[in-house]
């Protein structure tokens, strides 16, 4: 074999190690890349559910707020459009006398009696049932796959477990109910919502009757 030749072979030679070398990296800095791009990725879809949690959570009390409230009751609206046996029943939720014991045993006391009463409502309910600070001293409870006769022993089941609570303090946790349930299959979320305030302020005003 003559010089020139192995010149030439070792020539190929070193040219497709190159190539090798160069092929071999670009793949490793392509996998790096997609490492680097797959944990950026879930970085940010830890924050965005941290932040959804966040927006859809009551500081004071850990439950549910308004805005989830709203859209499961929607959801729940369109269950019952879409099958035609599915039912649920919504129950508003009003603590009594509340502005008396914030103006006078003052905030602290108000936030414990909130506290006080989402710790009564999830503690009552069924796990696959939602409990949600509406705002203020009112709280909305959806109940899946229950009807009338069912949000009538819930309501009593809680009335039962809170006159069984005993208070060390000069002020005590009291609660007005109403609910409400779809009466047709196309029900409306507002209009469902009424019927359950409705409910729930006849239950205040017998409340303050019966006080005095």
């Amino acid at each position: 074999m003559s010089m020139i030749q192995l010149n030439d072979e070792l020539l190929r030679e070193l040219e497709d190690r190159d190539v090798e070398d160069i092929v071999q990296l670009d793949q490793n800095v392509e996998i790096s890349r997609l490492q680097h791009e797959v944990l950026r990725l879930r970085e940010q879809i830890k924050r965005l559910g941290v932040y959804r949690f966040m927006a859809y959570r009551d500081d004071l009390t850990g439950l549910h707020n308004r805005r989830y409230f709203d859209e499961h009751l929607r959801d729940e609206c369109a269950r019952v459009e879409r099958f035609t046996d599915y039912k649920f029943a919504l129950i508003i939720v009003d603590i009594n006398d509340f502005k008396r014991v914030n103006d006078t045993y003052g905030h602290a006391a108000g936030d414990e009696l909130l506290c006080e009463a989402a710790r009564l409502l999830t503690g009552t309910l069924r796990r696959v049932d939602m409990c949600c600070r509406l705002g203020g001293d009112e709280f909305g409870l959806i109940l899946p796959e229950t009807g009338e006769h069912g949000a009538k022993l819930m309501i009593e089941r809680l009335n039962e477990r809170l006159a069984k609570r005993t208070s060390p303090r000069p002020y005590y946790l009291s609660i007005s109910l109403g609910y409400a349930c779809p009466w047709n299959n196309s029900p409306d979320p507002t209009n469902i919502l009424c019927k359950a305030d409705e409910a729930m302020y006849a239950a205040k005003r017998r409340h303050k009757k019966n006080r005095k």
